[in-house]
């Protein structure tokens, strides 16, 4: 091998590791704050019904597509596929006062097109002009082995074990990340994490 091929495949190792290494410094879980309102007004959170909800998963950016539950369940077809949301758990955290009050949801979302696609969802709802409100949602790849979200209401803990980005391939997940969050000022903060290998 000459200098110059010696000096890129170097490089590219280089690279390649540096790459690795930031892949591992945090979990395979998507944050955000979409500050969606659902399509409803209520006075009190306790007033929904959360199996019959109107959830809206990605509601910043594909408003059109509202995902309305008849108990606890919402199946679609369309030209290229098609798929199912499930709500999986719904708790109410009572407040001082009604925009201090939370509600955690957790689902499911499957969906097929040229392949099949499993993602997890929680999301963090209060009210916000008579609205129930998305402040904080976390989204997760729930096509793996034990994946999936467990909240305790009563220690303010959040659980998730989604599938890592490891680059496995799409029918074969080899790896799964746990992370743990703590409710601070009505949001989730991620408190640790760690990658583990499906067994």
């Amino acid at each position: 091998m000459d200098r110059a091929r010696q000096f890129s495949f170097e490089v590219f190792v280089v690279l390649a590791c540096a790459f690795g290494a930031l892949a591992q410094t945090v979990p395979a879980i998507k944050v955000t704050e979409p500050n969606c309102k659902l399509q409803s007004v209520v006075t009190t959170l306790d007033k929904i019904d959360f199996a019959n909800l109107t959830l809206q998963p990605r509601c910043f950016i594909d408003p059109d597509l509202p995902l309305t539950l008849r108990s606890g369940k919402f199946e679609w077809k369309n030209e290229a596929g098609g798929g199912t949301a499930t709500l999986n758990d719904a708790k109410i955290l009572p407040g001082g006062t009604a925009s201090e009050t939370r509600v955690i949801i957790t689902f499911t979302l499957f969906g097929c097109g040229g392949s099949c696609s499993q993602r997890g969802y929680v999301q963090v709802i209060t009210l916000v002009d008579g609205h129930p409100t998305i402040i904080q949602e976390l989204s997760f790849d729930s096509q793996a082995q034990d994946t999936g979200a467990t909240f305790d209401p009563k220690r303010g803990s959040l659980r998730i074990v989604a599938r890592s980005n490891d680059g496995s391939a799409h029918c074969c997940p080899e790896h799964v990340d746990e992370a743990l969050f703590a409710l601070e000022n009505g949001k989730f903060v991620l408190k640790s994490w760690k990658q583990l290998p499906i067994k």
